[in-house]
């Protein structure tokens, strides 16, 4: 009977150890859902916040073309304003200009960097020929 309450209890106590373990490994899970589903939801409103700013740009964009299209079609005369379209460089093109004048921006400024450089260097050779 005493060992059979033995048994009993070694079992109980076995039982309970795995519980607080398998208790303790579902907590661990559980922070992981939890950070997981926080980081779900953030993504989530950063979605819809998305969503919201493409719907306006579209309806501005909507307005615009509406607007155009209600300025086309009236046979008024040309507003002294308007600007004709005119031929332009490509974007490639555009691109490389742009670039070609800032490597030679750069290249200016460079030199100059270097002159005062130079000049930083004699004063400092100066003003040590003159201390001796």
């Amino acid at each position: 009977m005493i060992n059979d309450l033995q048994s009993q209890l070694k079992e109980a106590e076995r039982l309970l150890e795995a519980t607080r373990t398998e208790r303790d490994t579902l907590i661990v899970e559980n922070a992981e859902l939890k950070k997981t589903n926080c980081t779900i939801r953030q993504r989530l409103k950063e979605a819809e916040r998305d969503t919201n700013e493409t719907k306006l740009e579209l309806e501005m964009i909507e307005d615009m073309v509406k607007s155009i299209n209600e300025q086309s079609t009236c046979n008024s005369p040309p507003d002294p304003t308007h600007i004709s379209p005119r031929k332009v460089p490509s974007a490639l093109t555009a691109l490389n200009i742009l670039q070609t004048h800032h490597d030679a921006g750069i290249g200016m400024l460079n030199n100059e960097v270097k002159k005062l450089k130079v000049s930083e260097q004699n004063k400092t050779a100066e003003l040590e020929r003159l201390r001796h």
